[in-house]
């Protein structure tokens, strides 16, 4: 390597972090958690962290778990996720963000067992200084709270809520119409989350070019 280059050469420093789309058992509901301090709503999410006894990071899965259990409560089991997560990058400077997404469902027995008549989880989050409740919303709910700027970290959750709306009419989109499934091979990545959160209320179930 010349000189010049290893000259220009930058720090690189990354952090990663999990999120969780925890749907309920018909997959019409998503699981969000109030944040502590501006009691507003997002995903259940948090960083890896780094386990002192094992000289090891976490896995992503064990982060997955860990966070569940600190800010809604749920235990090990009581939910499948998909193998795969969905990977963004959120670059801002000099700084890589890594966010691995899990989408998954809370188990059929286990819905009745933890969650109430009104979607709140009976369960409790372990660490209340990060969150304070978890509860299911349907999607007129959800619209509710990104219209009165209730969601939590709106730079992240905002897009990924829209998201979660559009995917609850993939299979209802008209093909007599002549317009493609909504979203059709769209990925979910940090430039889809970007484009799905600028949008207006009144156009997120148009289709993105």
């Amino acid at each position: 390597m010349s000189p010049d280059l290893d000259r220009d050469r930058k720090e690189l420093l990354v952090t990663i972090s999990v999120a969780t789309m925890v749907n309920d058992r018909n997959s019409e509901r998503l699981l969000l958690v109030r944040n502590t301090g501006t009691q507003k709503w997002g995903l259940p999410a948090g960083g890896l962290k780094w386990l002192d006894r094992e000289d090891r990071m976490e896995t992503s899965v064990e982060a997955l778990k860990r966070e569940l259990m600190e800010e809604t409560g749920l235990k090990e089991g009581g939910f499948n996720f998909q193998e795969k997560p969905y990977v963004i990058n959120l670059s801002s400077g000099s700084k890589n963000r890594i966010g691995l997404i899990y989408e998954g469902n809370l188990l059929y027995d286990e819905y009745d067992r933890v969650v109430s008549n009104e979607g709140k989880l009976i369960s409790r989050p372990s660490n209340k200084q990060e969150t304070d409740d978890a509860r299911f919303f349907g999607e007129k709910e959800l619209l509710e709270l990104l219209k009165n700027d209730l969601i939590y970290k709106p730079e992240f959750n905002r897009g990924l809520t829209i998201w979660w709306i559009r995917n609850q009419h993939r299979d209802r989109w008209d093909p007599y119409r002549g317009v493609n499934p909504l979203d059709e091979d769209k990925i979910l990545d940090e430039l889809t989350i970007v484009r799905l959160g600028a949008l207006d209320l009144d156009n997120i179930y148009l289709s993105l070019p």
